[in-house]
């Protein structure tokens, strides 16, 4: 029951920004607002929420607690921008539960960016509705992965917008959270492909490929 008020209080408080959008200040506060009720969730939840939790997250946080910068970069194991997230955190608060607050943050500050900006051809409600009731981190296991996707997203837009610089820096954001970010590169020459002049030939093997996806996809899946 909680995961409904607190998802339907910020898609409320993310629709009445869209409402108030010409008023900038009160656009703003409902923008706020709208992040900061599911990071307190994710900040306050019981620490049994996923096994990363004791696997990795709160050895990092551990670990830059009682390192200097230099001694944290040699010992820790995870993705550098991870790691470094995980120790500025810490040095700053000193607070687990705001290293797991701001973790979430990353995945949806991306994510509001590339909706607020759509919101003109695709609801604000619907796409945020569509975040928090499927992609919102139900557990910590793949907070990682989570953020590195919502950069990957990120960087599909600036590549929409023929913005190739913030497209590039937002997709080595990405890789800095999480290597399965390399998914993106396929998105981007997908994208490419098909606004150029060779979009004709890809079609052929794109429709191929649909087919075999359609046939063997659970082989796929399992091999994923």
């Amino acid at each position: 029951m909680i995961y409904f008020v607190v998802f339907g209080s910020a898609i409320f408080a993310f629709h009445e920004a869209e409402k108030y959008e010409n008023i900038k200040w009160c656009k703003n506060i409902w923008i706020i607002i709208s992040l900061t009720i599911p990071t307190l969730l994710a900040a306050f939840r019981d620490l049994t929420i996923g096994t990363d939790i004791y696997t990795y997250m709160l050895p990092a946080y551990r670990l830059a607690k009682s390192s200097n910068f230099e001694s944290f970069l040699i010992l820790s194991r995870e993705e550098i921008l991870y790691d470094l997230t995980v120790f500025v955190v810490t040095k700053l608060f000193g607070n687990f539960q705001m290293v797991l607050g701001i973790t979430q943050l990353l995945v949806m500050i991306p994510t509001y960016i590339v909706i607020w900006n759509n919101r003109k051809t695709s609801s604000v409600v619907c796409s945020s509705a569509v975040f928090y009731f499927v992609f919102y981190c139900n557990s910590y296991n793949t907070i990682r992965q989570n953020i590195a996707m919502s950069f990957v997203l990120l960087a599909t837009y600036f590549l929409q917008k023929n913005k190739k610089w913030y497209c590039i820096i937002s997709f080595i954001v990405a890789f800095g959270f999480h290597k399965s970010a390399i998914v993106g590169s396929v998105i981007f020459i997908i994208y490419i492909i098909l606004n150029n002049n060779l979009k004709k030939w890809f079609y052929y093997p794109m429709a191929m490929a649909t087919i075999i996806g359609v046939t063997f996809y659970d082989k796929f899946i399992l091999f994923i």
